[in-house]
């Protein structure tokens, strides 16, 4: 957050009114306000909470006054301002470090890289699908994974491991049937998916019957007794 300006943390565009930016404050306030989440945290994740709730009142206290807002427009004008292959080339850098850090299951800071990458190229499908990853990993942010999967799934409906990882998710939420539904749309993509086949039980299946015994299969309803 840190390297982001007001603006992006507040997540409106420039030349936003007053009451947008009120609008956009409240709703960041009701998601990451401290008194929002478990007083039982680790204190570490606490103090991450506290100090991105920090950035956003100080993103909040400045575009909301008419007078801050027009001496901190006038500073980021003066400041050169990043082209399309600059910022490209910046998102990207802020993925591939994040990526790093969550391989590392350091997922804490892999979250602040990610989120800084999606901000800044907010059409690439697999920057939101290892934000969804990381931020399944965080407790605080658990809940919102499933978010950034399906803003990666819009982006790029035709990748099959968008909707393993939605479904991966879901069976860790112990919603089996939404996980299922996702599992099923990889093999309908990419009919030899083996983390899909392996979690529809379908793995042995293949390999006496093929494909075609595999889609008869997943069409079927199991008749009632």
């Amino acid at each position: 957050l840190s390297t982001m300006d007001y603006y992006q943390i507040l997540n409106i565009p420039e030349g936003s009114s007053p009451y947008q930016i009120k609008l956009s404050y409240f709703r960041l306030a009701r998601e990451y306000h401290p008194g929002c989440f478990s007083k039982d945290l680790p204190s570490d994740i606490k103090d991450k909470i506290e100090d991105v709730f920090g950035h956003i009142t100080k993103a909040y206290d400045t575009l909301g006054d008419e007078k801050k807002k027009q001496e901190y427009d006038s500073k980021r004008e003066a400041s050169p301002v990043l082209g399309g292959k600059e910022l490209e080339k910046k998102a990207d850098i802020k993925y591939r470090q994040g990526r790093t850090l969550y391989n590392q299951e350091r997922n804490d800071e892999a979250l602040k890289l990610l989120e800084e990458a999606v901000r800044l190229k907010k059409n690439k499908g697999v920057y939101f699908l290892v934000l969804a990853m990381a931020k399944s990993k965080v407790p605080p942010f658990h809940k919102k994974a499933e978010e950034a999967f399906q803003k990666a799934i819009k982006l790029e409906p035709s990748n099959p491991e968008f909707y393993v990882g939605l479904g991966t998710y879901y069976k860790e939420e112990g919603f089996f049937d939404k996980a299922k539904k996702q599992f099923k749309k990889a093999l309908e993509i990419d009919p030899e998916n083996k983390i899909a086949l392996k979690e529809l039980g379908l793995t042995k299946e293949l390999k006496k019957k093929g494909l075609t015994g595999i889609f008869k299969h997943l069409g079927k309803k199991k008749k009632k007794r």
